[in-house]
């Protein structure tokens, strides 16, 4: 595995000339998860979050590999928010959403472990139109035995980068977002050549 730093620079090759675009990208997935999520919860009179956490799955892996798809050179574009909103990655996403939230009821460390397990999910998803949902859990948890501390350790890395992110009325935040992901998906397509 390369050094974090490797991957923050790759992430802002990636990034170069395209920071706004990507900000954009994010705080437009942002925003209509919040609007399903609010509309969801006037329309249940507040107990819609949990069917709302659901139903914005496809957004969360939309803005996932986006950066991945970027990474690899393609233009990025508002339609791959929409592009996901099909069975396989909703059966996907909310097999592994329900395994995290069980392994987070034992205890809160097992829950941050297992979310790292299957961080590589939608990136082996998109990349593999075969996979099944339980397939592509077992490999992530496969491809990151032994890598996870690596990768938590990259996220450590941002923390100074999200403050200040928070910091700047929290606008910074969708400029920091892109490069966190753009690191993530330097870092699956390093793990995946291992």
């Amino acid at each position: 595995m390369k050094a974090n730093s490797m991957y923050r620079t790759e992430a802002r090759q990636s990034l170069s000339g395209k920071w706004a675009t990507s900000a954009l990208f994010c705080f437009v997935c942002v925003l209509l998860s919040c609007v399903v999520d609010g509309l969801l919860s006037y329309l249940s009179n507040g107990y819609g979050s949990m069917l709302a956490s659901l139903l914005i799955l496809p957004f969360s892996y939309a803005l996932e590999v986006a950066f991945l798809r970027q990474f690899r050179a393609e233009e990025m574009q508002i339609e791959w928010l929409f592009e996901h909103f099909n069975r396989r990655v909703w059966v996907t996403m909310i097999y592994r959403y329900i395994l995290v939230i069980l392994w987070s009821l034992l205890l809160i460390i097992p829950g941050i472990i297992k979310s790292y397990s299957y961080a590589m999910v939608p990136y082996l998803v998109l990349d593999d139109p075969e996979l099944t949902g339980r397939e592509a859990l077992n490999r992530s948890e496969a491809m990151m035995k032994g890598h996870r501390m690596d990768m938590f350790l990259l996220d450590l890395s941002f923390l100074g980068w999200v403050l200040l992110g928070i910091l700047a009325f929290g606008v910074g935040v969708f400029f920091v977002s892109p490069y966190i992901e753009s690191a993530h998906a330097a870092f699956y397509e390093d793990l995946k050549e291992e």
